[in-house]
């Protein structure tokens, strides 16, 4: 098991349809909102069953349009999942 705590920035405007993606992928479990006149900062939980599949996550993640930066804030790993 790998969890990620990961703060996203959304380039203006362009949040509301990126924010459906996520919501809608069972790995994500998105917080409230925030940003304001900027860009748009979502805290984000990633859950994901491996350290390779948290990698593939993150980086479908960056590959989403609209999505400028990813914050890792913290990844915790089950020492006991192989």
């Amino acid at each position: 098991m790998s969890v990620s705590a990961l703060v996203v920035t959304f380039r203006k405007g362009s949040g509301p349809e990126a924010l459906r993606r996520l919501t809608g992928d069972h790995r994500f479990l998105v917080g409230p909102t925030a940003g304001g006149e900027g860009p748009l900062r979502v805290p984000v939980v990633l859950d994901t069953a491996s350290p390779e599949e948290d990698r593939r996550a993150h980086e479908w993640l960056l590959e989403q349009a609209g999505v400028v930066f990813v914050d890792v804030v913290a990844v915790v790993l089950d020492p006991e999942a192989s």
